[in-house]
């Protein structure tokens, strides 16, 4: 087996082990909770909750262009459509990992 396939097959190996081991978590907190979820997410304030998302959107997307400006000090020159799709790659495995 190439080296380059053990690196797949393990990659996939800790993302498996990964996503049970949230799932799980998540499944034990949500079991032995007291606390209706459906209940407390229907007291959400909309309005609220909205602007929560947006600003939070904005949040990473100038987080973005500060990577780029860091990595323009360091001559690396990164268009702006390459900077938000590693930024978004990024975002990405640093939520779900």
């Amino acid at each position: 087996m190439s080296q380059k396939a053990k690196k797949h097959i393990w990659t996939f190996i800790r993302c498996g082990l990964g996503f049970s081991l949230s799932g799980l978590l998540l499944y034990k907190i949500i079991s032995s909770s007291k606390i209706d979820l459906a209940k407390e997410f229907s007291r959400i304030n909309i309005t609220w909750f909205i602007i929560a998302i947006l600003l939070y959107g904005v949040a990473v997307f100038v987080s973005f262009f500060r990577w780029q400006k860091l990595l323009e000090v360091l001559d690396v020159k990164l268009n702006t459509k390459t900077v938000i799709k590693l930024g978004m790659v990024g975002q990405f495995f640093n939520t779900v990992i």
